[in-house]
């Protein structure tokens, strides 16, 4: 499994978490929390979207040199 399946699969149980918390006491407590966990997943799987483009973009470079 590579890093950029296992970063999508950590968002999805962030949502299933966050389904499982609507109505518990401390929702808004527990909520706060996973905020910034989504938004490192989502920013490091923009970094390994940006990385991958740049490697892309690198090799066809080569290619045509």
């Amino acid at each position: 499994m590579n890093e950029r399946m296992k970063l999508h699969l950590a968002l999805m149980q962030l949502n299933n978490l966050s389904s499982l918390l609507k109505g518990n006491q401390y929702e808004s407590f527990l909520y706060g929390k996973l905020i910034g966990i989504e938004v490192e997943l989502r920013r490091q799987l923009s970094l390994l979207k940006l990385t991958k483009a740049n490697d892309s973009s690198t090799i066809q470079e080569t290619k045509a040199n």
